[in-house]
This record gives structure tokens, sequence and C-alpha cells, in this order.
């Protein structure tokens, strides 16, 4: 392997991102010479002519005269003394040698109580916005309130970010150390509220280089800001709970070398490694998982699976997507860059140069409307899968000018569609994924990071702790490094390999460069169960043991047990213990216990016959949720045992076999529909736990009711 994988630098780089209008890459191949020479900003004149054709080439296709635009003397003293900022904040994160970015004794950074969570709004923003976007965030920012208690705060009016401010320049006007993080001061979780436009993707990059951060932008959408803040409350208050699945996804499409890196040696040895559940010097998974192979290639990886992978498919639901693919890319301006740039190339694509088809990539408009992905977190390894920036920094790097590739900076409709039918978070990519960045030039497989935010994800931690610990930290230790190799080679031309330098470079835009998208505390509802997958998903099989049940037992209905079971309510049920009659009257048993101390053989005989009463009327178990315009009515009416007045809104029946039927009208509108949808989706699982564990419970006392008949007459 080591001879197959360095052949990789030997022969021309071909880079991640397939241009939607010409079919080809983005980045046209070129060789790790000519990438050195652009790295170290000192291109050749027939490097530079290459370049500005390439760009007339794509202003002609949108219909654009002028790609350039020469950054003047403040611009580059701006920005070299940002990187300054950012480079001594990476080099004291490398030195450090810290596990976490936080004082020592602040606590563990898994709980929110103890590194804190805020929110930061844009200063820009109108105030009209704002308090509607507050309001829309009221359930999250009051649960992550009653976590972080005196650790909790909003960043709005002077403390807001303002915009053209660098991190350092923000962290002094209000009084924050730089260095490790001091929750009092600054809490370590923050979720910028806003498009990229208002607060900037090199501002989220510094700030993410000591804390874990997030973003949300649905633009002025109030309402998916709503649905959002409610289902990341119902995912960690339980109402959710998802398998411990993960799937994999990666075309590998002819002729191309970059999906050839990404599926052959990122994906498949990432899935062997997560395969084994506590490797030598790796994160150990807490629980066993259930690890999809990889749909990989010709006749896996299509478009029409990853439809049915998010939500097209409620039986392939993961609450882990992982994919590496090409991101579509469009000339600046093109109509369909800000819905389509990033979508996922798929299998079906026949590779560089073959016709490009809008059928063969994944954009988040190919997400169903009825697509369930509440609770589950995506990891993109494509260019542009979490959004795209007005200027292409590859271009500043290499001629000193910046690329517009953009009329401004956006995020990805993908990640935007997948949070707005549930989904918690996506981590992906701004601008390129650098397909070299997991491989070296010696021929090794250098997916550590990868490696490591999975499996802290996968143990139910926060994702700004996963990616923390992975790419953040791995960016700190490059560019560290890649600073002190640049400046040697001013000095020593021959300080390194061409192919040394193009790896570093690669590594170092790619580990920047991956955000997230959604609340940084966020984590996968997996609750702290050891049922199977399959036990855990909404279609479950109660199983009992034919030694608890007799098979004489008279099947009519008992109505005191047929409402227990069917209301379903979140009443608390204590554990059996015959000692006690409240454990059985929280079943509805009530009466039929009061001989207990007087005669077990005749409660036996009585219970026997009722559990046979039970049985037939908890073979079907209804669910439905209503609405009215007079609660108060209603509550009347219900107390009066009257005619209520409301509308049957959601409908699920649940067969005895495991078997769901669930019904909804046919239209709904975006916010009403997902409020209440979790709320029917949390009473279904409550009804169907409730169900489980009665029933785990008259098995238990049949058992014993069973072992007591033994006894001598």
């Amino acid at each position: 392997m080591p001879e197959a994988l360095r052949a990789f630098f030997e022969e021309e780089l071909v880079f991640n991102g397939i241009n939607a209008v010409t079919g080809d890459y983005g980045q046209p191949p070129l060789s790790s010479q000519k990438l050195a020479r652009l790295i170290r900003g000192a291109p050749s004149p027939d490097d530079y002519r290459e370049f500005v054709e390439s760009q007339k080439r794509l202003a002609t296709l949108s219909r654009i005269d002028d790609r350039l635009t020469r950054v003047n003397e403040v611009q580059l003293s701006d920005q070299a003394a940002a990187d300054a900022v950012r480079l001594e904040e990476l080099r004291f994160k490398a030195r450090s040698g810290a596990p976490w970015p936080v004082k020592p004794g602040a606590g563990d950074l898994a709980r929110v109580a103890d590194v804190g969570w805020g929110v930061i709004f844009p200063a820009q923003m109108s105030a009209t916005l704002q308090d509607a976007l507050i309001d829309a965030l009221q359930p999250l920012l009051e649960h992550r309130q009653s976590q972080a208690g005196d650790l909790f705060r909003i960043y709005t009016g002077g403390a807001a970010y303002r915009f053209g401010e660098r991190k350092d320049q923000y962290f002094a006007r209000l009084g924050v150390s730089p260095g490790l993080v001091d929750p009092q001061e600054m809490p370590f979780y923050l979720m910028l509220v806003g498009t990229p436009d208002q607060i900037p993707y090199s501002f989220q990059y510094q700030l993410d280089v000591m804390r874990g951060v997030g973003r949300l932008d649905f633009g002025e959408d109030i309402e998916a800001y709503h649905a959002y803040a409610l289902q990341v409350v119902a995912a960690e208050t339980g109402a959710i709970t998802l398998p411990r699945r993960a799937t994999f996804f990666a075309p590998v499409n002819p002729g191309d070398r970059a999906t050839e890196l990404s599926g052959n040696y990122l994906v498949k040895p990432l899935y062997d490694n997560l395969c084994i559940s506590a490797p030598e010097y790796e994160v150990a998974l807490t629980h066993e998982w259930e690890l999809v192979p990889p749909f990989l290639g010709e006749g896996q990886a299509t478009h029409a699976h990853l439809g049915r992978l998010l939500g097209g498919d409620p039986s392939q639901q993961s609450a882990l997507l992982f994919t590496a693919s090409h991101g579509i890319e469009f000339p600046p301006d093109h109509p369909d860059q800000l819905r389509h740039q990033g979508a996922l190339l798929c299998q079906d694509w026949g590779g560089p140069r073959a016709e490009l088809r809008r059928d063969h990539y994944f954009a988040g408009e190919d997400v169903e409307d009825g697509a369930d992905l509440n609770g589950m977190i995506a990891f993109f390894f494509a260019c542009y899968g979490a959004g795209t920036p007005e200027l292409d920094q590859f271009a500043a790097q290499a001629f000193k000018v910046r690329e517009k590739i953009a009329p401004r900076n956006f995020t990805a409709a993908l990640p935007q569609r997948l949070l707005k039918q549930g989904a918690l978070a996506v981590l992906g990519h701004v601008e390129r994924a650098w397909g070299y960045s997991f491989i070296s030039p010696r021929g090794s497989i250098e997916n550590q990071t990868f490696i490591t935010a999975m499996r802290i994800l996968m143990n139910g931690c926060p994702i700004g702790m996963a990616t923390d610990s992975s790419f953040d930290m791995k960016y700190a230790e490059l560019s560290s490094d890649l600073s002190a190799d640049l400046d040697e080679l001013k000095w020593d031309p021959d300080y390194m390999s061409v192919y040394e330098l193009a790896h570093r470079w690669t590594a170092n835009n790619d580990a920047r460069s991956y955000v997230v998208i959604g609340d940084p505390a966020a984590r996968l509802p997996l609750g702290q169960d050891s049922r199977s997958p399959e036990e855990q998903t909404g279609v479950s099989t109660i199983e009992v043991p034919e030694a608890d049940l007799d098979a004489d037992f008279d099947l009519e209905a008992s109505e005191t047990l047929a409402m227990s079971a069917q209301a379903a309510t979140a009443e608390h049920v204590v554990p059996l213990d015959l000692t006690h009659e409240p454990a059985v009257v929280a079943f509805g048993l009530g009466s039929q216990f009061a001989d207990l101390r007087n005669s077990l053989r005749d409660f036996t005989g009585q219970l026997a016959e009722s559990l046979g009463k039970a049985a037939q009327e908890i073979v079907t178990l209804d669910i439905r949720t209503y609405t009215t315009a007079d609660l108060g009515g209603m509550a009347e009416a219900l107390d009066a045992r009257e005619e209520i007045d409301a509308t049957l809104r959601a409908l699920t029946r649940v067969e005895f076999d495991g078997d769901i039927k669930m019904y909804l009208p046919e239209k709904l509108e975006g916010g009403e529909h997902q409020v209440l949808w979790l709320v029917h989706k949390a009473m279904v699982q409550e009804a169907q736990e409730s169900r489980a564990r009665f029933l785990a419970t008259m098995a238990e006392l049949a058992t014993r009711l069973l072992d007591s008949l033994k006894i001598g007459p």
C-alpha cells in the first residue's frame, strides 16, 4: 500500500470538487511541483497565465466579466494581523499538550454545566429580526440556561459581534482573555446565529481554535429556528431515542482519482477501525454499535440510495451518517449556486469530463418533505459541503489576489434542509475539502482526526467536543509547523520536498475549514439502555417467554387493564414488589390485590384470570393526537365525560407484533407540522415503552405465580 499511496503525490494531483457546468474538476489537476510554487506564493509566469485563462473561461460560463479582485495594502495588513493572532493561539494550543482547551479545574468538557454555553448574534442584524429569533429559540435558550446556570450567555447589543472584527478585537472589547478557556469569562460552547455574511467564516475559524463553535443559519425563516429549538430539547429530554447505527456512503466514480482516494483510503479504513470497540490507543466506544457496511462505489453509492438514507426509507435511518464524495460547485452568480453548491455528487456520474446531470448529485431540495431525520447527525467530507466563502483563499495564497467564487458568503442548502427536517447538526467543510490531507507522501494513511471525531460522537458527547479534540487540535499543530516550514523555505528552498509541502499545506487547510452547522452542544440522542438497534427503533417486537404466559389464559377483555395499557401515559411505574400494593396499583389492578395477604392461592387464580383478560386488549395500541381551538372547553368536556370538540391530527396504530401504521393529514404548514410531529412521536414512543414495561412486569409476575403454584397442597 505505501507505494500505491506515494504514487498519488508523484502524478498530477486531483482535488475534490466538480464544476456543475463543465463536468470537470473545479481546481484543475496540477503537479506537486506547481502546487508547491503556489503554496509558497511564487508562481511562474506560466502558472499565472493558466490561472487567468481558467478564470476567464469560468467567467464566460456564468456571464461575469471580472473574476479577480486584487487585495489592497490595508486588506493584506488586516489579514496578516488576523493570521498572526490565530497562529499564536494555535502554537499555544499545540504546545500545551492539554486534552481540552479549558483551564484546569473547569470540569468535564462533555457537560454544559461545567464549561457553559452561549449564543452570539451579529450587531448588524435588525432589532426586529433579532427579537423574533430570540423568541423562536426560547425553548433551546431556556434548556441551555437550566444546564449552564451562571455560565449561560446571550451576546447581543454591545456584546454582539461587529462586522469586520477579528477574534482578538472582539475578545478585547468584551474583556475575554486569550489562551485556555475560562468559562466564567466566556463559555466553551458558542452558537453563532446569522449568515456568514453577518458573522464571517474567518471569525468562526478563529473562535473555533479554542472553543466548540457551531452556526445556526436559516436566514429569516423564524419557524425553522423555532422547530430546531424544539428538536434539540426533545432529543435531550428523552422524547427522541435513536438506534446506535452508523452508515457510510462513498462514491468511487470511474476514472476519478479523488473519489478513489476518499472511498478506499478514508471511508474503508475508518469503517474498519470503528468496527473494533476499543483498539489500543484509541477512544473506546462505551456501547456496542451497528455499523452498516459502506455503500461504496458501483451500484451502492447512488442518488436513490442516498435519498433512502436521508429519510426516504425509515428502516435505513441511522443516528450517524458519514459521506465522502465530490461537492458540486458553480461559477459565481450562476442561478443554481446558492441552492446547489456543496450538493453531494453520487455514483451516477460517469467520471471526469462525462456529462453531469441534475440527477447525478443530491441537493437540499432532494430531501423529501416528510423525511424524518429527528436526532441524527451527518458528517460530509465534500467541497463546499457546509458553505462557501465569497473569496477563494487558495488563490489568495498562490497569487496574492482574491478570486471571487460566490456573490456572498453563504451556508450550504443541504445542511440547512437536514436541520429543518429534524437533524441536530451537520459537520462539513467550507470551501474545498482536500483529499490529500489523509494520506502522506510516505505512503501512510493519516485519518486519526476522523477516527477521533467519530468515536467521541458515538459515545454521545457534544459535537463541538468531537471537533475540538480532532480537527481543531490537528489544525493547531499543523499551522504551527507549516508557518515554521514556510519561513525556513525562504532561506533554504531544498528544506523539504515538494510532496511534503503539498501534503502539509492541504492537511492544514483541510483541518481549518471543518465547521459545525447547528448547536455545538448537540449530541446524539442514544439513551442509556442496552437494547439492540432493532428494539430501539419505532418498529419493535416485544417477546415474552412461553413459560411466562399460560396458553390457556382467558383472553376476554378486562376494562381496567385495557384503559391502563391504551392510555399510555407518562406516569412513573414502580418496579414490581409484592410487599407493596402501590407497585401493582400503578398498573390499574386495584382491588384485585385486596386479599393478597389472606390467600396466595386465591390471589394467583384471580391474577391469572386478569392477565388473560388483559392480553386481548393490549394486542392493538392506538395513539391519537388532537388539536382544539378551545382548550378550556375541551378540559371541561373531558371532566364531564361529554363529547369533545377537537380535531384528530395524527393516529398511530401499533400491533402486538411490532407492526406500525401512522396516519397524518395530507396538508400541514411547516412549523405546525414539525411541532405536531414531535409531540405525536414522543407519545408513540412513550406508549410503546409503557406497554413494554407493563408486559415485562406482567411476565415477571406470571413467572412468580407459576412458581407459587408448585407449592404443596
